[in-house]
């Protein structure tokens, strides 16, 4: 793997208001040597056959959370960062550890990191992955169960997992607030995340209309392009001056 051609952009994540930014969701990219941006769903899907997927999160990992502390210091002192775990990392025993390592080089709390994985993953092999979660969920991390609503989970399954919070998929914020089986599916979700005290963070806002519906029944956090696309380290430190910064709260 070839490091110095990737890097990460980050996406703004906003309280229910919109006005404040609480965390970002870091978002690896490449560049070939050429100048050209490759998608990330055309590198990350061969970098999951090839097994290469686990070294890549490890780079993710460490530069995530050294933005984080350079963030940290120049006026974003409670910013989260919400970083996407591979499925090979949670079967592993020995991430809980491997992070407190990360985090300890970089002068970084566990309680400002959030690692996000899909349902999918949990469901596959529950009792091993369900484990390493309880494990950094006891170091201070907070855990995001991604994509929510697209995988096999039962609500029997739900009430065990140790996680902070809940991400609605952006297949079921595309269709508010028109779609009536979208409308269901996420305020269902809501309904469940407030009766839990989870989190929920809806992705994929791109317009009035959604974020206007997301607010009117509890969405806690919003993310999307209506809000705010992803943006280098530079870029987000000029667009949100810590004066609009208000720490994660939960």
């Amino acid at each position: 793997m070839v490091s110095d051609e990737f890097f990460l952009m980050y996406q703004p994540v906003f309280d229910r208001d919109a006005q404040h930014l609480v965390a970002v969701e870091a978002l690896i990219r490449w560049r070939r040597p050429d100048g050209e941006v490759v998608p990330p769903d055309l590198f990350i899907p061969v970098a999951e056959h090839s097994g290469l997927i686990v070294q890549m999160g490890r780079w993710v990992v460490r530069q995530a959370c050294a933005d984080l502390a350079l963030l940290h210091r120049c006026g974003f002192a409670g910013l989260q960062m919400n970083i996407n775990m591979a499925a090979p990392e949670f079967v592993n025993a020995e991430l809980p550890g491997e992070m407190m390592a990360v985090l300890d080089a970089h002068g970084v709390a566990p309680r400002h990191v959030c690692l996000e994985l899909t349902e999918g993953l949990v469901m596959k092999r529950p009792e091993t992955v369900i484990a390493v979660m309880a494990a950094l969920r006891q170091l201070g991390f907070r855990i995001s169960l991604d994509d929510f609503g697209m995988g096999h989970s039962s609500l029997s399954r739900l009430k065990t997992l140790p996680i902070s919070s809940l991400k609605i998929d952006r297949s079921f914020v595309s269709g508010l607030p028109h779609d009536q089986g979208d409308a269901a599916i996420v305020r269902t979700i809501l309904d469940l995340g407030q009766h839990m005290k989870l989190q929920i963070i809806a992705e994929g806002v791109e317009t009035d209309a959604q974020l206007i519906f997301l607010r009117q029944f509890g969405c806690t956090l919003i993310q999307g392009f209506l809000l705010g696309r992803p943006k280098t380290i530079a870029e987000l430190m000029a667009d949100h001056l810590p004066a609009t910064f208000l720490g994660a709260t939960a």
